[in-house]
């Protein structure tokens, strides 16, 4: 049997990695245990990059993705390579736009830089987009992207440096808590220990049940289309140079506002289409979906002129949505000894190291750097009265 340790970390994406990497520098002993291998692409935490940003529409975001960026420039300075390039934001929408109103309302109230820009201002600035007439945009310089499986896979690396215990290749079926907690693996193998993190994206649904707790969660799988430049095309299309954009022109009958990030390691600008995917369990087979990869084509078409119209690579990516999108970073309600960090809803990256720090301290009882109230279980008991965000 393996040695029992002070905690299981179920779960070893950016945040269960990040959690892992806490708890073992709080002088835990830790067990990080995942069913597949560092940055593998069936879950959430793969790719060249993922945004990170100040522009949200609740305060709470903004004051955590204060700390955020400070996590994330510690684990790149650890790490001796940056983990994080600050490339700027443009948040774009029709003139009047809430999200955009909202942004920058709690942008000044945080006294965080950012310029309104007039169309013919953005145009001459940022030549990769194409601007129609009537707008409202602003540009924050401060965003920028994370590595996505580089800072996976360099947590991993670092957690078992400083002595924690990596277990991939390892699928649970079984969860059985008491004084301690105890798993079962598919191979009939049982783990041990006094605590349980479940960090699991969209095998936290079917995990938490386990223990009793059904969450209304539900995950769905999103498309990602990579799109090269042309061979003439003159604007630079890299991160450092090409901001990140958030699109808030959404389509008739649609919530789902569209974005990209900028070149990184994959020689194509990277675009989505914000919870456009099609509900899937977590173990289903991933399926491109011509209908979002179409309408992925068709924005190409309207924003960026220099870029050819066909992706060179189309990939995908799983949410994990919450009703009201906004996270679960909880103790379990009938369980002191187990931590859930759950619902990510497509825009948990970017907080990676400090929901490790996060889930850590509430393990441990130590006090949060952040109110945790908006991302209580208690919440859902009353599910008719949850709001959700309005922006992305």
């Amino acid at each position: 049997m393996p040695q029992k340790t002070d905690v299981i970390v179920l779960g070893g994406g950016i945040v269960g990695a990040s959690t892992a990497y806490a708890l073992v520098n709080k002088g835990k002993s830790v067990r990080l245990v995942d069913q597949y291998q560092a940055g593998h692409k069936r879950g959430s935490s793969h790719g060249d990059g993922r945004v990170v940003r100040f522009n949200y529409t609740e305060a709470i975001y903004v004051e955590m993705a204060m700390h955020a960026y400070k996590a994330w420039d510690d684990l790149s300075s650890r790490v001796g390579d940056p983990l994080i390039k600050r490339t700027g934001l443009l948040e774009y929408g029709p003139v009047g736009d809430e999200s955009i109103q909202l942004s920058e309302r709690i942008l000044q109230d945080y006294d965080i830089p950012y310029e309104p820009l007039s169309v013919e201002q953005a145009r001459e600035r940022f030549p990769q987009y194409a601007f129609p007439d009537e707008g409202e945009i602003i540009y924050q310089p401060d965003g920028a992207v994370a590595l996505a499986t580089s800072a996976v896979k360099a947590l991993w690396q670092l957690f078992e440096a400083d002595g924690g215990i990596l277990q991939p290749n390892t699928r649970i079926t079984q969860i059985d808590i008491g004084d301690t907690v105890t798993l079962t693996t598919a191979s009939g193998e049982t783990l041990e220990a006094d605590s349980l993190v479940i960090t699991a994206g969209g095998w936290a649904i079917k995990l938490a049940q386990q223990t009793g707790l059904t969450l209304p969660l539900d995950v769905t799988q999103e498309i990602l289309a990579y799109f090269p430049p042309k061979e003439d095309a003159t604007a630079n299309h890299h991160v450092g140079t090409m901001p990140v954009m958030l699109d808030n022109f959404k389509l008739p009958d649609s919530d789902a506002p569209f974005y990209c990030l900028p070149m990184i390691d994959v020689q194509g600008v990277k675009m989505g289409w914000h919870h456009s995917g099609v509900a899937m369990d977590a173990d289903e087979e991933r399926r491109i979906v011509p209908e979002i990869v179409a309408e992925l084509k068709n924005w190409q078409a309207r924003r960026f002129p220099q870029l050819q119209n066909e992706p060179i690579q189309v990939d995908t990516c799983l949410y994990t949505n919450t009703p009201d999108y906004h996270f679960v970073l909880d103790r379990h309600p009938a369980h002191n000894n187990v931590v859930i960090g759950a619902g990510f809803s497509g825009h948990g990256f970017k907080f990676g190291p400090l929901l490790g720090e996060i889930l850590a301290s509430l393990l441990i009882g130590e006090a949060s750097p952040v109110n945790l109230e908006t991302f209580s279980i208690a919440r859902f008991q009353d599910e008719a009265s949850l709001e959700k965000r309005v922006g992305a």
